[in-house]
């Protein structure tokens, strides 16, 4: 059970930290193209952002359930604190990433919504920036610590014949 938990929390928060690396390049490409007029580029955050946080939030999620059931199940004392900073690193993204959605992405919606953008837009577009940022560095080092981490089993290995 430990291993397959430990496997799910590497996937997720290995796919998290790639898509959000890639979704950033995407974003910042489409924000500095020449080819978009200043509508699609205003109007891009209500197309890309709830696919985003769907994602990010979802697998942040699994990974940090994930994590904890590592901790939980794992019998052994090998690896426990490197698997208990895993699941601290998880729980303090997913954190991050809720309270980026409710307190932030949604006003700034809103505010995006009503087409009125005022010094308070600028302010929390800042928040948001660094937000994901802590985040996605955040999850990075979570899912490097998570792969690092080699859990041994509690049973003793037999010793092969020679």
């Amino acid at each position: 059970m430990s291993r397959m938990c430990l496997m799910l929390c590497r996937l997720c928060l290995a796919s998290w930290f790639g898509a959000g690396i890639l979704f950033l390049c995407v974003v910042l490409g489409l924000r500095n193209s020449s080819l978009f007029s200043d509508e699609v580029r205003f109007n891009h955050p209500r197309v890309l952002f709830p696919p985003y946080y769907s994602l990010e939030l979802s697998l942040l999620l699994v990974a940090t359930l994930a994590a904890w059931l590592t901790v939980k199940t794992n019998t052994t004392a090998t690896g426990r604190k490197s698997l208990v900073a895993v699941a601290v690193f998880s729980t303090v993204a997913l954190a991050g990433a809720l309270i980026d959605y409710v307190t932030v992405y949604r006003p700034l919606a809103a505010m995006l919504e009503s087409q009125v953008l005022t010094q308070q837009f600028v302010t929390l577009h800042h928040a948001s920036r660094w937000i994901n940022t802590a985040v996605l560095l955040l999850s990075g080092l979570a899912a490097g610590w998570a792969c690092w981490v080699e859990p041994r089993s509690s049973s003793p290995k037999a010793a092969p014949n020679s």
